[in-house]
């Protein structure tokens, strides 16, 4: 599922926009060096494009949800303090979600 999320983000996403560079975050994702918290990002801004998720939210535009609460949960503490370690990807996950 994360690779057609993938793909769904990079072919509805403006490339102007892109925060990263596509073939790199291609390579790293084939080689499954893309962060977790990147790519729960990614899966949640691509998730109400994709129609087999869409389909399966309460509504359409909040299919992303759950992958965007997973992120955070990953990110933040209960206290909103930032667990990641701050990066390069940390980044540009911060800036997706």
């Amino acid at each position: 599922m994360a690779h057609e999320l993938v793909n769904i983000l990079f072919a509805h996403c403006n490339p102007q926009r892109m925060i990263f560079h596509k073939p790199s975050f291609i390579a790293d994702f084939g080689l499954n060096k893309v962060p977790y918290c990147l790519l729960l990002a990614v899966c949640a801004l691509a998730a109400p494009l994709c129609k087999s998720i869409a389909n399966k939210a309460s509504h359409p535009r909040l299919a992303g949800v759950p992958f965007f609460q997973n992120a955070l949960a990953l990110m933040f503490d209960n206290s909103g303090r930032l667990l990641s370690e701050p990066t390069v990807s940390t980044a540009q996950a911060l800036c997706l979600l």
